[in-house]
């Protein structure tokens, strides 16, 4: 009758992260390789944390920390690591959910783009999207990409990388932005049938 039953949390197993791990290492691995060879290409980045709000962050979570009585453990709390470490240590915190909003709007949200600048969240020094094609156009693109690579041995002339170039420049900016539209409209979406 078009009516929600129900709202559950799906269930991530051994399965679920062997197999996220093993696509999280394709993407770093096809990565690297365009990187290596400095051919233009779509990456997947995510820039570090915006520094005033991440410091304002950190302020509520030491005081939080000293608050409670527990022992932080010492941690880089520039990292994707520390961070999830000391998030970690304050699960159980009444003021769980505003630690988790701060830290989130001091994060720089995920995004495509032409230029290899990292991926923060997943402590990544090159990441794309590439193991899934049919759902994703960046991971189509990087699959041709790759397939053309290849097949060139290697060689392009300098007209054709400033072609790719500006081809991968435009992939990474509309993916970008139809990417941000599908999760507002997911959100809504999520409001609406999850109140």
């Amino acid at each position: 009758k078009g009516e929600i039953t129900g709202i559950i949390t799906k269930e991530r197993n051994d399965a679920h992260r062997l197999i996220e791990d093993l696509m999280i290492a394709a993407n770093e691995a096809v990565a690297r390789h365009f990187d290596g060879h400095e051919w233009p290409c779509v990456y997947r980045i995510h820039e570090p944390p915006d520094e005033d709000k991440l410091e304002r962050f950190l302020s509520l979570a030491r005081a939080v920390v000293k608050d409670s009585g527990l022992t932080p453990k010492k941690v880089d709390v520039k990292s994707a690591r520390g961070l999830s470490i000391l998030v970690a240590d304050l699960k159980q915190h009444r003021l769980k959910g505003a630690l988790d909003y701060l830290l989130l709007r001091a994060m720089m949200q995920a995004k495509y783009a032409p230029d290899n600048l990292g991926h923060f969240g997943l402590g990544s020094t090159a990441y794309l999207h590439f193991t899934s094609p049919i759902r994703r156009y960046p991971d189509l693109i990087v699959h041709r990409l790759l397939k053309e690579h290849i097949a060139s041995k290697r060689k392009l002339t300098n007209g054709r990388i400033e072609e790719l170039a500006e081809y991968t420049d435009a992939i990474s900016a509309s993916s970008s932005e139809l990417e941000r539209r599908a999760t507002g409209i997911e959100r809504k979406v999520s409001a609406l049938y999850g109140a």
